[in-house]
């Protein structure tokens, strides 16, 4: 299954063409890694194929209308709600989702992210990688189709990297 193809996408920005004519298919089960310098729009590229950014030319097809609600995302930075533990934090997040969660489903979601030790520390007290892997919970707690990470091992020690390179596999 196709959820997202790309056709010669393009966006400029100030008369600077910062994506040019990208054209990409990702099927289920790919993962797909955008590599390159900063300012090679990797970031407005993530921007359109969530529909956040239209592109100037070019086409994205979704593999449905209502695409958003089944997407997780992971920015290279997750607001964490300030004074809440690494669980409550996933209880906040799933009431955004509007998706209901019982005890048992949180401490799966937290031991699936290596983090039943740091339940209850306070989100902002975790560690990068700890912080990097509960961002990941948080975009995984809705069972999304399609998942966007952007930048997920940016900033982490070669353990933590493999760690979350080990999650996303």
């Amino acid at each position: 299954m196709i959820f997202m193809e790309t056709k010669s996408i393009r966006k400029q920005f100030h008369n600077r063409e910062v994506v040019r004519g990208i054209d990409v298919e990702i099927k289920q089960g790919e993962i797909l890694a955008l590599i390159g310098t900063n300012g090679a729009g990797k970031s407005t590229t993530l921007a359109m194929l969530l529909g956040i950014l239209q592109p100037d030319a070019g086409t994205i097809t979704r593999w449905r209308e209502d695409f958003r609600a089944h997407i997780g995302v992971q920015l290279q930075s997750t607001p964490f709600f300030e004074g809440y533990t690494a669980e409550e934090n996933l209880r906040l997040f799933a009431a955004l989702y509007n998706v209901k969660v019982d005890k048992q489903q949180i401490q799966r979601k937290l031991e699936e992210c290596n983090l039943q030790e740091a339940r209850k520390t306070l989100a902002s007290r975790l560690s990068g990688g700890q912080q990097k892997r509960l961002a990941i919970a948080v975009t995984t707690l809705h069972n999304p189709d399609f998942i966007i990470l952007d930048e997920p091992a940016a900033g982490l020690d070669p353990r933590a990297r493999h760690k979350v390179r080990n999650m996303i596999q």
